[in-house]
């Protein structure tokens, strides 16, 4: 399901989320989400978020992205010999990390040792208790053994759960990450069969004074009042530096994003058809 919203959103979103940060959802978060409602989810009795776990998922998930970003660009990264710099910043994430886990495993430590403890409790009860139960109210010793069992191994229960508490947090924060992702709607979605579909296209292509920004990034012009017309048949070369919106000008027509302040047409032979954008 997660996979499969991914891939019908339009490009808004991947201009917006990193490539690392949705590989984590995929693999790390699924994970956790298996591992906390699966055989453990039976073995806890209550589901308690903490923001640790919160803030240590998204370190990890800052710190993916990092390595993504260099591993794919290794070769920019050596060039200006920024391996120093990014090593800086990767540790900076994982610090982070770090400092939750610890604060989590001393929370944990500390609730293991209270529930333990409770357990010698009443071990020692029992035993002094029990035992004046015996002597001074003539309790057999097989009730005042039983009773004793059925507390122990209730505590017991409790203290064996209390680490599966752990998976169910990092399930319930993996969850609402992924959920968030499904439950974003896309204006472009490619699973729609609503619409007209049509194979054979026959006409010319015109831009009439496009303006466009990428989503992402609205400050930066990407096409200031762009016009141009190509026939049918016509082979046209856009040339141009890096960045000067080559590549944009067929997105458009692809409409991979959702115009706004565009205008591309498709002027067909179809008088059906006549903007495809508007």
């Amino acid at each position: 399901m997660l996979f499969q919203s991914i891939l019908s959103k339009d490009l808004f979103f991947f201009d917006t989320h990193k490539t690392g940060q949705l590989i984590l959802h995929l693999t790390d978060d699924t994970h956790k989400i298996q591992d906390g409602i699966g055989n453990k989810f039976g073995s806890a009795i209550e589901m308690v978020t903490t923001k640790m776990t919160v803030i240590e998922l998204k370190a990890y998930g800052k710190a993916g992205i990092v390595a993504e970003e260099v591993i794919s660009s290794i070769r920019t990264v050596l060039a200006y010999i920024g391996q120093e710099k990014e090593i800086h910043r990767y540790e900076k994430y994982l610090d982070e990390a770090r400092k939750c886990a610890i604060r989590k495993s001393v929370t944990n430590g500390i609730t293991t040792g209270i529930t333990y403890f409770l357990l010698f409790c009443v071990y020692a009860l029992g035993f002094w208790y029990g035992t004046k139960l015996i002597l001074e109210d003539n309790y057999s010793i097989g009730g005042v053994f039983t009773i004793f069992i059925c507390i122990s191994y209730g505590i017991l229960s409790l203290a064996q759960a209390s680490p599966f508490f752990q998976a169910l947090y990092e399930a319930r924060v993996a969850a609402y990450g992924i959920w968030q992702i499904i439950d974003q709607s896309s204006e472009i979605n490619a699973d729609f069969d609503k619409g007209l579909t049509k194979y054979d296209l026959m006409g010319d292509i015109q831009f009439s004074n496009v303006y466009f920004f990428y989503p992402a990034r609205s400050n930066v012009p990407i096409l200031t009042n762009l016009s141009l017309k190509i026939k049918c048949g016509q082979t046209v070369a856009l040339v141009g530096s890096s960045g000067s919106g080559k590549s944009t000008c067929v997105q458009l027509l692809q409409r991979f994003y959702n115009l706004q302040s565009a205008i591309a047409r498709a002027l067909l032979r179809d008088p059906r058809i006549l903007l495809l954008d508007e």
